[in-house]
Parts: structure tokens; C-alpha cells; sequence
């Protein structure tokens, strides 16, 4: 797997963010993205989802999937964005990582 750019170089705050949902639980992107926006504007040197924050194990794979998309399509390659992708089963692993490959991320 290649990614777009040395995870070796990549420095400074790599901030996670959380997926937020609507009130009748549907992934928010437009939250989501003003959510990345608002941690750029404070600073933050990248974007991390679906890791940290400990939401994988409460979502499908399609909504971490989706999550990914619209972080990438929001930092559009201006900053290192680091989506997490281990699942539970060895193919939805496989199948998030090559979808953060795939929408430009620097490491997963």
C-alpha cells in the first residue's frame, strides 16, 4: 500500500475529531467538516477520525467509510489527514484502508 505522502514526516498536533450524528442518527457531515474546519483554524497540524474517540465499535462500516470521505474531501490534501481503519474483522480492516488510500490519506 502507498500512501500519498511519508508517514515519517508527518509532526505536530494530529487532532481527532469526533462523527457527529443528527438526532435521528445519521452520520452529520456538515457538522463533521466544520468540525475539521474548526480544529484547523485553532492550529492543529492534521486530522484524525474514527480512532481515538472510541465511535468504531458503535458504527457500521459504511458510516466510518463515509466519515472518511468527507474528512478528506474537507482537508483535501492541505494538511495530513490519518483515518483510523481497524475493525473487528480482518476485511472491513482491509476494505477502510484501502478506502483511505484511495481518498488520499497519509497514513491509516
Amino acid at each position: 500500500m502507498r500512501f500519498r505522502s511519508d508517514p515519517a514526516s508527518i509532526r505536530g498536533s494530529i487532532a481527532p475529531v469526533v462523527t457527529p450524528f443528527t438526532t435521528d442518527g445519521a452520520l452529520d457531515h456538515d457538522s463533521l467538516r466544520e468540525l475539521v474546519r474548526w480544529q484547523l483554524r485553532q492550529g492543529s497540524h492534521g486530522i484524525s477520525t474514527g480512532g481515538s474517540t472510541g465511535e468504531p465499535s458503535a458504527q457500521t462500516t459504511d458510516e466510518r467509510l463515509t466519515a472518511i470521505t468527507t474528512v478528506a474531501q474537507e482537508t483535501n490534501d492541505t494538511v495530513p489527514f490519518l483515518p483510523a481503519t481497524g475493525a473487528a474483522h480482518l476485511q472491513d480492516t482491509l476494505h477502510l484502508t484501502d478506502h483511505a488510500d484511495r481518498h488520499g490519506a497519509d497514513a491509516a
